[in-house]
């Protein structure tokens, strides 16, 4: 599993993956039940496909609108 996870982070142009948890099922399988992968921004050019499935809809519609324009907007809040 570990190899794998090392494959897809080079593969994939991973800044992180992240499982939590891992857990070992009654017959003694090793699951990933939860997980969490952040690709390079700067690899969007290499990570096409992978980009293309973000869905947009849950972030911020400021930071949306900047980057259709290929501008960077932080949401401070306040």
């Amino acid at each position: 599993m570990f190899s794998a996870i090392y494959d897809t982070f080079q593969k994939c142009d991973a800044d992180m993956i992240e499982i939590n948890p891992l857990v070992v099922t009654k017959e003694g399988k090793v699951l990933a039940a939860d997980s969490k992968i952040s690709i390079d921004s700067n690899a969007e050019f290499r990570q096409k496909e992978l980009f293309d499935q973000e869905d947009k809809s849950q972030g911020n519609k400021n930071e949306n609108i900047a980057a259709e324009h290929a501008l960077t907007y932080i949401h401070i809040g306040g």
